[in-house]
């Protein structure tokens, strides 16, 4: 807000008005995620109950009166007034009860007499176009679910225990929690608003002092982040991300001053790039936001050392082995115990975890069991001028749950090692583990075991993961017959684009970057593509050209493509138009995008759903060998690509 009105009592008020005017603010600050502004009449009156000469009942009174004696002033400024002045009492009472009805309670408070539906669940489905979103909207719960769904949000937020968790964590955590309740969208107007205030009691049960300027001055950022936390487009490349929420906390939180800027959020601006390096020189340092752990008011590595951390959870511990050397300052026991906190996501197979000599985990009887490893070497897989460590985690989770999903299967398990240079900080390794995890509760993968060393070289994880499929349900790279349609979901060469723009210090391809230091690995796509009967698939990890080369050798068949089919993201074409290249070229050789390739029979290609699944050519028995249709001739697409795909 401009001229903030509130400000002096803030600075300089006492006690009871700094409270006050606190409340004040934020209430007439939230206004703005609908786009109203509440009239001078009110601020005005707020001052008066600032500084003690007027009540809030009073200021009821005079509102009440004074729209009465302004009929032509009913607009939604009225709503705004009202609405203010009842979230400024909310604010400053004391009084909360985590529950639904409380929810429902507010908003019915909030908008009594203002909207017929006040404290109603909605019956009808909603839709919102989203600025943000190009216009978009969010997919928001379903009317017939509402309630249970309301219900179940919060009854597992009540359960859900924060011991032991990094205030990074927590703050993720919140993060997920508050876009989750606002995404059932319960109410047919004013969701935005009764969350807000909902939230904030509910994080001053938690022991934070919610009371600065955040949602009063940012709550159009606040709602943008909420939208862009429950919205995505496989197609055009746009994922889900807690990333500008998780900003807007630790700024909420934490006293951080990491920026905020709605414009870096839309999904097509050229500074969308998650947010994440987005420059202020008024900032702290944006590392804060992903390299950097959030440390307790205590030390966290004198608390190690001490041995002061423990492990409340009896499933939760650490498979390893007595390490020769150890990592500098720490207990490496004492650090595995760290990292593996809340990494059991889905205990139904887990009997024993980490803790022991081996974890203990039982399989049903009618799955077959898939396992698959990958390592990640700094230097030779990342480098630190592209890729947070954050994202180390995340990628080598990426992988190693895409060879689940290319083989058709369910990720359950994963054991983790590391080897950390020694003095490197114990953050650093925090935040590589924070990745992995995020990305392994995604998919419900446990973290059940592993092993952390310090060594004298590079930094290097490297993870094994276990999944299952059904009895001979298995997609083998060797299954590709005379007929079948050739598949591949969504777009390639973005992780080539990512990466080569990032080296080059570009900030022009958002979604090419996000794609390369956070890559999707494609489960669901996978059992779909199973259960329509895919005969042959890969991951795309190597480049289309080597994967599809990879299956004509295994299945001893010949694959036509045409190239034509092959669909083209815009950032792909605008970077290879502005480096004088081909846009197939990144898409051919480029690897990590972690889409997926396979063969299907061709009447089955048809049930493929055609937002995520494109169909680019055929196979014949034949010569293992790839064909591309280019200039009317089938030319041979060697593993790395091939010649005529080279810069223009």
């Amino acid at each position: 807000m401009h001229n903030d009105p509130f400000e002096e009592y803030i600075r300089q008020g006492e006690p009871n008005q700094y409270e006050k005017a606190q409340a004040w603010k934020t209430a007439i600050g939230l206004q703005a995620v609908d786009g109203l502004s509440p009239s001078a009449y009110l601020v005005d009156l707020a001052k008066k109950n600032i500084e003690g000469q007027m009540s809030l009942q009073a200021l009821h009174t005079l509102l009440e009166h004074y729209y009465e004696s302004h009929p032509n002033e009913q607009d939604r400024t009225s709503e705004a007034d009202m609405v203010s002045l009842r979230i400024s009492e909310l604010l400053l009472e004391k009084a909360f009860t985590f529950t639904p009805n409380e929810y429902l309670s507010i908003h019915r408070y909030l908008f009594t007499d203002i909207y017929p539906h006040a404290g109603s669940i909605r019956d009808y489905n909603i839709t919102k176009k989203e600025w943000v979103l190009d216009g978009d909207t969010v997919t928001y719960g379903s009317v017939s679910e509402l309630g249970a769904t309301l219900r179940y949000d919060i009854e597992q937020e009540k359960s859900f225990s924060y011991a032991n968790l990094t205030m990074s964590e927590s703050i993720r955590h919140l993060a997920i929690f508050v876009a989750r309740l606002w995404q059932i969208h319960v109410f047919g107007e004013g969701n935005t608003r009764t969350t807000a205030v909902f939230f904030i009691k509910y994080l001053r049960t938690l022991g934070f002092t919610v009371t600065n300027d955040m949602f009063a001055d940012h709550a159009w950022y606040f709602r943008n982040a909420l939208v862009r936390a429950n919205y995505q487009n496989l197609k055009q490349g746009v994922y889900r991300t807690t990333e500008y929420l998780e900003r807007f906390l630790r700024n909420l939180l934490l006293d951080e001053d990491h920026k905020l800027s709605n414009r870096s959020m839309h999904i097509y601006s050229a500074n969308g790039k998650n947010d994440i390096n987005d420059t202020n020189e008024n900032n702290k340092s944006n590392d804060t936001l992903r390299e950097s752990s959030l440390e307790y008011t205590v030390d966290r590595d004198a608390m190690l050392q001490n041995n002061t951390i423990k492990d409340t959870h009896n499933n939760i511990s650490c498979n390893s082995n007595a390490s020769k050397h150890m990592i500098p300052r720490l207990d490496e026991f004492a650090l595995i115990n760290k990292l593996t906190q809340q990494s059991i996501h889905n205990p139904t197979y887990v009997k024993v975890g980490v803790g022991d000599d081996c974890a203990v985990y039982d399989t049903p009887r009618d799955v077959d069991q898939l396992v698959s490893t990958d390592m990640m070497v700094e230097g030779i897989h990342f480098s630190e001028s592209t890729t947070a460590p954050f994202d180390v985690g995340y990628r080598l989770g990426a992988a190693n749950i895409s060879d689940i999903a290319a083989m058709g299967g369910t990720p359950r398990h994963m054991v983790v090692s590391i080897a950390v240079p020694k003095g490197r900080p114990t953050s650093y390794v925090e935040e590589v583990y924070n990745g992995l995890r995020n990305i392994c509760a995604d998919y419900d993968v446990n973290i059940i075991g592993g092993d952390t060393v310090s060594t004298e070289g590079p930094f290097v994880i490297s993870a094994t993961v276990f999944g299952d499929v059904p009895k001979h349900q298995s997609v083998l790279r060797s299954g590709a017959q005379d007929g079948d349609a050739v598949f591949i979901t969504n777009y390639l060469g973005l992780s080539y684009v990512g990466l080569h723009s990032l080296l080059e210090g570009s900030e022009d391809y958002p979604v090419s970057q996000s794609v390369h230091q956070r890559p999707i690995p494609h489960v669901e796509c996978g059992i779909i593509a199973r259960d329509l009967g895919a005969t042959s698939m890969n991951d795309i990890s190597d480049g289309l050209s080597s994967e599809l080369n990879e299956i004509a050798k295994a299945s001893q068949v010949t694959m036509y493509i045409d190239e034509s089919k092959l669909p083209i993201h815009p950032e792909v074409h605008a970077y290879c138009e502005s480096h004088h290249m081909s846009p197939y070229f990144p898409m051919w050789t480029g690897g990590e995008d972690f889409q997926l390739v396979g063969t299907i029979p061709a009447d089955k290609a048809e049930e493929l759903p055609a937002e995520t699944f494109t169909i680019i050519g055929y196979v014949k028995v034949g010569n293992a060998q790839v064909l591309v249709a280019r200039d009317g001739q089938w030319i041979p697409v060697e593993a790395k690509g091939y010649n005529h795909l080279s810069k223009a």
